[in-house]
């Protein structure tokens, strides 16, 4: 039941913002017969209303935003997950041979927005047209990030043509 009400958070707190904004409205109405208001309002009364308005407007609004960071540190905090997910068996590694479109397997996709296993999950492959458009690979210095990359996309897929091995500069100075 909690957990049903956390997740509809932002709903739970328009309502209880309108409730409580009609309260201060009613119990702390604009300030009229304030003097210096008064003024205001004889010698500019745009001001004035925007300073109405606006009062009136920060009755409903900033009960508003309490409530919510409220509600969603008690939905961070306090929330605890009371169903247990069994990880999923992967399906099997994609035959390179029977694909009809050119993609990268980077890994496996589980749960989207949280860090835990999901139960259906799956291959993460970069399809034909983001392995065009640019890839990021991340690694320290001579840890083989372009090596391994074109070594796998290489070996995976027959369609990619392979290149020709340069010779080691120590083997062969002469070679151009």
């Amino acid at each position: 039941m909690i957990q049903r009400i956390l997740h509809a958070r932002n709903f739970l707190a328009c309502i209880l913002a309108a409730a409580t904004g009609m309260a201060l409205f009613i119990w702390a109405p604009f300030p009229d017969t304030n003097l210096f208001l008064n003024v205001m309002a004889l010698r500019s009364s745009s001001a004035f209303l925007f300073f109405k308005y606006s009062y009136t407007l920060f009755l409903y609004t900033t009960p508003y935003i309490v409530y919510s960071v409220f509600l969603s540190g008690v939905y961070i905090f306090a929330l605890k997950a009371t169903r247990k997910i069994r990880a999923g068996k992967l399906p099997l590694y994609p035959d390179p041979a029977k694909r009809t479109e050119l993609s990268l397997v980077v890994g496996e996709l589980h749960h989207p927005r949280t860090q835990m296993p999901s139960e259906t999950p799956r291959w993460l492959a970069i399809p034909e047209r983001g392995l065009f458009t640019g890839i990021a690979i991340v690694g320290a210095v001579g840890s083989g990030k372009n090596g391994g990359v074109h070594v796998s996309v290489r070996r995976t897929d027959p369609r990619v043509p392979r290149r020709r091995q340069r010779p080691a500069a120590s083997a062969d100075l002469s070679w151009k």
